[in-house]
């Protein structure tokens, strides 16, 4: 495989909102001979491209006349950053509308994930990257209520999962305008065993959005979601990275006895664990000193997979927890997840989906009831048995805290 350090790190200076003190490194690297294909690619994947483009900007003054490669590149970028614009318009008017709907029919919500993080966390919004737009409600019956005012709106349903969630999608201005419609976190708690965000409408922060008044889940909550959003997908992105630092630099106070609290609860201490450790790992790369001190040995003591920390390629993924697992096993809600995206991407063929269904929901009900919470996540505690427990020394060197 072809090194691509340089490309790398160069990214990782890029992919936060503000260079701060990597500006220096990142200008120094503008001028190597960098593959800004496989930049594109990574900022892509990364889901990073408005904080990729916006650091560009400061940076072009750098770059050299004859660097050809860059400024075609820069074009391309420009033209999609305007493009961006403009979708985003469109999906802000939609969501103003919706939620003074809401607002007007006394419906309790919570905006998660990329509007709330861009709307009350990052210090500017276009520099969150979302496509659609996710609300969180108290329970079944108000979603039921909200699907009926979406309907009138002229959305229609277009993915339901009663369990958990309902999608809708309305076509405006040639754009797919998607709203999901949460009453629970996460989606599948139902039906696996992942561990539930205790108390996760308590002391809800005022914010407004849009022009309308509305609250959103406390940091911590924020973070715990991330963790695990990060878990279910199997993955740790650069995007991931800078929520976390943006809701850290947001909220100085940050209260990390909530975060401990959890850590507490088995399946919840290797979630955070490993978020964590990306985490930790990633901000002494960038010179940012946001979490505290010994805060992973808190959590559990010395838990690390020195495999994570070779390079600084992202995205980083979670397939790394099952590299000593050889049982393959059937109902793991990990290998359930893959096959559910085969499928929905048209990988698995469409003539054995009923059979398909009928294996999903048979993994999901012996989930749901014959595991005790945190049995799904059996094989983290097995992983833990086969791994060397770091000293504090080795950590130190890694750039842990």
């Amino acid at each position: 495989m072809e090194d691509k350090q340089l490309e790398d790190r160069f990214l990782l200076y890029c992919s936060q909102t503000s260079l701060g003190k990597n500006l220096t490194k990142a200008a120094r690297l503008i001028n190597y001979n960098l593959d800004w294909g496989y930049i594109v690619r990574k900022t892509l994947r990364n889901a990073v491209f408005p904080q990729v483009y916006h650091n560009l900007t400061e940076l072009k003054g750098n770059v050299d006349k004859g660097n050809s490669s860059f400024w075609r590149i820069f074009g391309k970028m420009q033209a999609a950053w305007y493009a961006m614009l403009s979708s985003k318009l469109v999906l802000y008017s939609e969501l103003r509308n919706i939620l003074q709907v809401l607002k007007a029919n006394e419906i309790d919500f919570l905006p998660l994930k990329g509007v709330a993080l861009a709307e009350a966390v990052y210090s500017k919004k276009e520099l969150r990257q979302f496509s659609d737009i996710d609300l969180l409600l108290r329970n079944r019956g108000e979603t039921e209520k909200a699907e009926k005012l979406l309907l009138k709106l002229g959305y229609h349903l277009d993915y339901p999962i009663p369990a958990f969630a309902y999608e809708f999608k309305k076509e405006k201005h040639g754009l797919t305008i998607e709203f999901d419609l949460h009453h629970f976190l996460p989606g599948w708690s139902e039906y696996y065993s992942y561990p539930m965000i205790i108390d996760l409408w308590d002391a809800p922060i005022n914010a407004t959005i849009e022009g309308v008044h509305t609250s959103i889940m406390m940091p911590e909550k924020m973070l715990l979601a991330l963790s695990l959003h990060s878990f279910r997908h199997r993955i740790f992105t650069l995007r991931d990275l800078c929520d976390t630092i943006e809701i850290l630099k947001r909220f100085p106070l940050f209260n990390w006895r909530i975060i401990l609290e959890h850590a507490q609860e088995e399946a919840w201490r290797y979630i955070l664990l490993t978020f964590l450790s990306l985490v930790s790992y990633s901000c002494k790369r960038l010179e940012i000193d946001l979490l505290p001190k010994g805060l992973l040995d808190r959590i559990n003591n010395g838990f690390l997979n020195l495999s994570l920390y070779k390079n600084l390629e992202f995205p980083k993924s979670y397939t790394f927890l099952c590299y000593g697992c050889n049982k393959k096993c059937k109902h793991c809600p990990v290998i359930i997840k893959e096959n559910i995206e085969k499928w929905r991407t048209g990988i698995i063929p469409e003539r054995v989906a009923p059979f398909f269904w009928i294996y999903f929901w048979e993994s999901a009900l012996i989930f749901r009831f014959v595991h005790s919470p945190g049995t799904s996540l059996k094989c983290y505690q097995a992983l833990t048995t086969k791994l060397i427990k770091q000293s504090k020394l080795i950590r130190e060197s890694l750039g842990l805290y």
